[in-house]
C-alpha cells in the first residue's frame, strides 16, 4: 500500500529537482556550457600596453600598445569600447572590445590624465593638465566639440550623476571648477585643500568630497551653492576613498590611521573602524 505514495514521492522530488537544476543552468551557466562566452579584463601597464586578460581561461592571451602614461582607462557607458589617456602621447585612445583592437588616437593637448562621458555616453571629456584646458569630444566622430579654460593643472574631471555639471579637480591652485555640461562655462571655483587628487560625488549631486593625499583633511563642496561646505579632519593622510552606492558613507582608506575612517555625508562626523 505504500509503495504507490512513496512512488509519487519520489517522483515529485526527481521532478523538482530537474526543474532546480535547469533554472540553476540556466542563470548561471558554467563557461563549458557556453563555447562562445567572452569575459575580458583590460589592465594597462608601465611600458604603455594594455593587456587582455582572458577571465574565461585564465589568461592573458594579447598586448596592445597604447602609448606613453597610460592613465584613466574607462569603459564606453553604452559602446563597446574601452578608452583611456596616453599622458605622454597626448592624446586619447580607443579599443574595440569586439575586436581587441586599438581602433583611434584623438589628440588632445599636453598631459592628460583622466576621462568621463555624458550620461547618454555622446560625450567624452577630459582635461589636460598642460594648458589647463577642459574639453568635450563627440564619442563617434571624435571631433572636439567645446573647451574651456581650467583652474592650473587639472588632473581630474567628473560628470555629477545628474549630469549637468562637470567638476574639474584643479591639482595645482587647490580649486574644484564647476562647469556646465552643456556650455563647459565656468560656474564657479571653490578653494580645496591643497594638491586636491580625487573628487567622490553623492548621487543626488548636492556634494562633493574631494581628496589629497598630501593632507589630514577632506574637503566637502556644497555643489548647489558653490561654496566650500567644510573641511573634516582626517586621523592621517588618505589614500583612497569609496563611496557607499547610497552615498550614506564615504569610507577613506589611511595607513596611518590603522583603520578605515567612515564619513557620515550627511552630519560629516568622521569615525574609525579598526581592521
Amino acid at each position: 500500500m505504500n509503495r504507490p505514495r512513496n512512488f509519487r514521492v519520489y517522483f515529485l522530488l526527481a521532478v523538482l529537482l530537474i526543474t532546480g537544476l535547469v533554472v540553476l543552468l540556466r542563470e548561471h551557466r558554467p563557461s563549458f556550457l557556453r563555447p562562445g562566452l567572452r569575459l575580458y579584463a583590460y589592465v594597462t601597464t608601465a611600458d604603455g600596453n594594455v593587456t587582455v586578460v582572458d577571465l574565461v581561461k585564465l589568461k592573458a592571451f594579447s598586448r596592445l600598445y597604447v602609448g606613453p602614461g597610460p592613465s584613466g582607462m574607462r569603459e564606453h557607458p553604452t559602446r563597446a569600447e574601452i578608452l583611456g589617456v596616453s599622458s605622454g602621447g597626448g592624446y586619447i585612445w580607443v579599443l574595440n572590445t569586439r575586436a581587441n583592437q586599438i581602433t583611434s588616437r584623438i589628440p588632445v593637448g599636453p598631459l592628460p590624465y583622466a576621462i568621463d562621458f555624458s550620461l547618454n555616453g555622446n560625450r567624452i571629456f577630459t582635461t589636460t593638465s598642460g594648458n589647463d584646458t577642459l574639453l568635450a569630444i563627440d564619442a563617434q566622430t571624435h571631433t572636439i566639440l567645446a573647451r574651456a579654460v581650467t583652474g592650473h593643472q587639472p588632473i581630474l574631471v567628473r560628470v555629477t550623476p545628474d549630469g549637468k555639471s562637470i567638476l574639474v579637480v584643479n591639482r595645482g591652485d587647490g580649486s574644484l571648477g564647476i562647469h556646465d555640461a552643456a556650455t563647459l562655462a565656468l560656474r564657479t571655483s571653490v578653494s580645496v585643500v591643497s594638491q586636491p587628487e580625487d573628487a567622490a560625488v553623492l548621487p543626488d549631486s548636492s556634494a562633493a568630497f574631494v581628496l589629497s593625499r598630501s593632507e589630514h583633511r577632506i574637503s566637502v563642496v556644497d555643489l548647489r551653492r558653490g561654496v566650500l561646505a567644510a573641511n573634516l579632519e582626517l586621523a592621517g593622510k588618505p589614500t583612497d576613498m569609496l563611496l557607499k552606492p547610497d552615498g550614506g558613507e564615504l569610507y577613506v582608506i589611511s595607513p596611518e590611521a590603522h583603520g578605515l575612517q567612515a564619513i557620515n555625508t550627511w552630519t560629516h562626523e568622521v569615525g574609525i573602524r579598526p581592521h
